[in-house]
């Protein structure tokens, strides 16, 4: 009975949604090594070379767009629980500690320590991974966002993405310019609409009505305007009321990156796993589980210095196909290694109970709110 039961809950987990988290990121670890790696900047705008370089960054660019758009269909209809912002900062003062120490053995500089222990244990105020931050923001939120969605109909739902949609896509577009602080998609503003976007399409089951093959094919028009665009500006600088028109294709929240996101995201969600293979589904699970940890370690001070910033910049010498398999290999390679230090970071937490320890803590919380917001 318990194996037929357990049985039947695995086969209602959504995988599409764990290939979305595992393709996200790795995408987030591509887009840096684009945007930081050194190479860009050395390649002749209007050239095939330079085309496709901008063309898969522009599909990288993706990568934040599908975490927040994730995090909107998997939490509607949830309870958000404080225990799960305990259990995530842990996770990234764990994991934090673990290459800073990895660096002070391999630097033997114990100063390391003195230098950057504040900011190791005080994520949030020393700012070092914005993504943390709004996620955090947008967690507190979630409970009370569910309220809003499960209570207003189809038609005012469609409103208030369409509002969002103006005031944080279109205008920005036209303006030039960060008219309601959305900081090019770097805030819990923007994370705020992806989170209402991705329980849309939860909410009324989107999914089952678009056409993977129509949605791959709008994605790759748009994406195709991001080059297109990088030549337009190199040669006709764009003036008009007095925005900064450099970069409103490849923000997070530029018309081509907002849309193709959510195309992709259909598309990957779409994914269905019609496999026995345990091992199989079991490996999917893993990665799946450790895309954060692939952000917080990829991103650490450390990490990104050494094996990142700059470190790319001999690679535009390289012919188109030999340029861009260099840097989708480098990628998988450190996508993989954070993954793994994730999932044994998982297995280090479950022995510990770290997960009991945070629950213990959100009931003590609440039994202070309850006895504050006792009726008399």
């Amino acid at each position: 009975m318990e194996a037929k039961k357990l049985q039947t809950v695995t086969d209602k987990r959504e995988y599409g949604i764990d290939f979305v988290k595992i393709i996200a990121a790795f995408l987030v670890v591509l887009t840096h090594l684009f945007t930081f790696g050194g190479f860009k900047e050395n390649l002749e705008v209007g050239t095939v070379k330079y085309f496709c370089a901008i063309f898969i960054q522009g599909i990288s660019l993706c990568c934040v767009n599908l975490f927040g758009l994730s995090t909107g269909y998997l939490c509607f209809k949830k309870k958000a629980k404080l225990s799960k912002v305990f259990s995530l900062w842990i996770q990234v003062v764990f994991l934090s500690l673990i290459v800073l120490l990895a660096f002070v053995l391999i630097n033997k500089d114990i100063s390391l320590i003195k230098l950057n222990l504040i900011q190791v244990i005080l994520p949030i105020a020393s700012g070092k991974f914005w993504f943390f931050n709004a996620y955090i923001a947008l967690f507190l939120f979630v409970n009370f966002y569910n309220k809003c969605i499960e209570s207003i109909s189809k038609k005012e739902f469609l409103i208030l993405l369409a509002s969002m949609f103006v005031l944080f896509v279109a205008i920005p577009l036209y303006t030039g310019k960060d008219s309601f602080k959305t900081n090019k998609g770097y805030s819990f503003v923007w994370l705020t609409f992806l989170y209402f976007a991705g329980a849309y399409i939860k909410k009324y089951n989107i999914i089952n009505k678009v056409k993977s093959w129509l949605c791959g094919l709008i994605c790759v028009a748009l994406i195709s305007l991001i080059p297109l665009y990088g030549c337009f500006n190199a040669s006709h600088q764009i003036k008009f009321l007095d925005g900064d028109y450099s970069e409103i294709a490849t923000n997070y929240n530029s018309i081509p990156i907002a849309v193709a996101s959510i195309l992709i995201f259909l598309i990957i969600t779409k994914i269905k796993i019609n496999t026995d293979n345990k091992i199989f589904k079991k490996i999917i699970t893993l990665f799946s589980s450790a895309s954060f940890a692939v952000y917080i370690i990829h991103c650490n001070p450390f990490v990104f210095e050494g094996f990142i910033c700059d470190k790319l910049a001999y690679y535009s010498d390289y012919s188109v196909g030999h340029m861009i398999g260099v840097i989708l290999l480098r990628a998988f390679i450190i996508f993989v290694c954070c993954s793994l230090l994730g999932i044994v970071q998982a297995k280090v937490f479950e022995w510990l109970k770290v997960n009991k320890f945070c629950n213990r803590v959100e009931d003590f919380i609440d039994k202070i709110f309850n006895k504050f917001c006792r009726e008399e």
